[in-house]
């Protein structure tokens, strides 16, 4: 009996479900893809067949984890980070599991048969001691050509106590970091004596230091040993009593969340392109940056002074940036606080070749003038530069109020940047329904550009605003 047309198509579905599309891939690709999972996760994948059997030893990249690596420990030691500053009994059973990963990691990295990309390696203190995280290091340099290298070093208070990790520092070896393909080192939860291991570093061009203990004279030293150096990164450092970076390749520069007040920061990099500097408190008098290829400023959370001083200046210092070649600009402003009003126009008239600005808008202490008039007339009075009218091409601010000081300043730049070709206003969740559509309002703005286009969205509450009618008036 034939089939009806209704049974073949379903045939054929249950044909094409059946086909096993992973299985046609080529061993490379099915490399590529487990690469990106944990070390642990892509071994247990050689259970599947005898085809992905030894796939895992043809992966790119490596990451280790002991603590997911000991099947049986997994639940204890998730109890144990839950308890994370109790007192924990002595739990040597648990304790000789973690250990037990040792081999397997020597065993997965000797079987790898291609060149490694980059390595992550979680580990404990009696790891280093042991001579085995040398030992693996070593072996990825040598034989394996690595090009990243990432550690992080365990400091779970149970660990401490039982493992008898009683010192939280790691004599790491002279020059350790050195090699002809290592190009990127990334430190996890150390503390750096002095700058020995990074002793010959002449190649590296990534750094990333996260929370790590170091003072101000290691860094120097750090840097002095990574001449080609070209991303830093330091995050959540303690210790750093100043900063001091002078690099000659120096592109990439994030800082942030430095646990230090009054800091002093010195920061001369003739080819620096980006700045990021969140949640830091520098000595303003004790601030100097000399980088004439800036092109992209972030400064976020609690970095006001820092912008001020870049921008505006002080009675006894001249701006940092002042003409500077800053083309993107992203950081948080209160756009209704008259000081920040006054701000951004100052950074209007030093960027002379902004292009894209960002701003999120937060809520501070309001500083106002005495003339009301003026500060509601500020933008209307405040003439926008001719290079910012003819460069200024996008404009995002998030979180905004709809509040009359920051509808002035939207409806300033619609009107007046000429070649503005996108505005994108995303409304912060205190945005009242009022507000919002006073916001909506902002499209019957007239336009300087004819290539503008303007998103407004309302948050997701009053979502509904953003379909309503337009207003006649504005028509």
């Amino acid at each position: 009996m034939a089939k009806s047309k209704a049974e073949a198509k379903i045939d054929d579905v249950v044909e094409e479900k059946e086909i096993d599309r992973i299985s046609e891939l080529p061993d490379s690709i099915l490399s590529s893809i487990i690469s990106l999972l944990p070390t642990h996760e892509a071994v247990a994948t050689s259970i599947l067949s005898r085809r992905w059997k030894s796939l895992f030893s043809s992966v790119s990249r490596l990451h280790f984890d002991p603590k997911f690596m000991i099947s049986q420990s997994l639940p204890r030691f998730r109890i144990l980070k839950a308890a994370f500053g109790r007192t924990i009994h002595n739990d040597r059973r648990l304790i000789s599991q973690l250990l037990t990963a040792l081999p397997i990691i020597t065993k997965i990295l000797y079987s790898q048969v291609g060149t490694i990309i980059s390595c992550k390696i979680f580990h404990f203190h009696k790891y280093w001691e042991s001579g085995k995280l040398e030992e693996w290091i070593q072996f990825l340099k040598e034989e394996k050509s690595v090009q990243e290298i990432s550690l992080v070093c365990e400091k779970y208070k149970f660990l401490w106590e039982f493992c008898g990790f009683g010192k939280d520092e790691l004599s790491l070896s002279v020059g350790i970091f050195s090699g002809r393909s290592l190009s990127v080192v990334e430190l996890t939860d150390y503390i750096l004596v002095d700058a020995g291991a990074f002793q010959g570093c002449a190649n590296l061009k990534t750094l990333n230091l996260i929370s790590i203990r170091l003072s101000g004279d290691t860094l120097v030293q750090i840097l002095s040993n990574c001449i080609q150096l070209e991303n830093l990164g330091l995050h959540a450092c303690l210790g750093l009593n100043y900063i001091k970076i002078q690099q000659t390749n120096l592109k990439f520069l994030e800082i942030e969340r430095l646990n230090t007040t009054n800091l002093q920061f010195e920061l001369f990099a003739e080819e620096l392109t980006m700045l990021v500097l969140s949640n830091l408190s520098f000595r303003l008098d004790k601030m100097h940056i000399r980088c004439p290829k800036l092109d992209v400023l972030r400064l976020y959370g609690g970095t006001f002074n820092i912008l001020e001083r870049c921008f505006m200046g002080t009675e006894n210092f001249y701006p940092l940036l002042y003409d500077s070649a800053i083309q993107v600009l992203r950081t948080v402003l209160d756009l209704n606080n008259m000081l920040d009003a006054v701000l951004l126009s100052t950074i209007f008239r030093m960027c002379t070749r902004l292009r894209k600005l960002e701003i999120t808008d937060v809520v501070t202490d309001l500083r106002s003038s005495s003339d009301k008039d003026f500060e509601l007339m500020f933008w209307e009075r405040r003439d926008i530069f001719d290079y910012i009218t003819h460069h200024l091409s996008v404009v995002l601010i998030k979180h905004f109020r709809g509040r009359e000081r920051e509808i002035k300043l939207v409806a300033h730049l619609i009107k007046n940047a000429v070649n503005l070709e996108k505005l994108e206003i995303q409304c912060g969740d205190e945005c009242s329904r009022q507000e919002a559509t006073t916001t909506m309002d902002l499209h019957y703005v007239p336009r300087a550009s004819i290539n503008l286009s303007i998103i407004l969205k309302p948050c997701r509450k009053l979502e509904s605003v953003g379909k309503r009618q337009p207003l006649k008036y504005m028509q």
